[in-house]
């Protein structure tokens, strides 16, 4: 999340955050990625 803080700060028109919250959603509800389970904190993976 820093990094994409760090990447949109200067041209980004809303919360990055958000932005960032509402596409990693989308990409787990289309199976593109997925979540690891019992990592702390959450880490994301491509499907096997």
């Amino acid at each position: 999340m820093g990094e994409v803080r760090h990447q949109l700060s200067n041209n980004f028109d809303g919360s990055p955050s958000w932005y960032y919250t509402a596409v990693k959603l989308d990409l787990e509800a289309k199976g593109i990625i997925k979540r690891m389970e019992g990592s702390k904190p959450q880490k994301l993976q491509l499907p096997e």
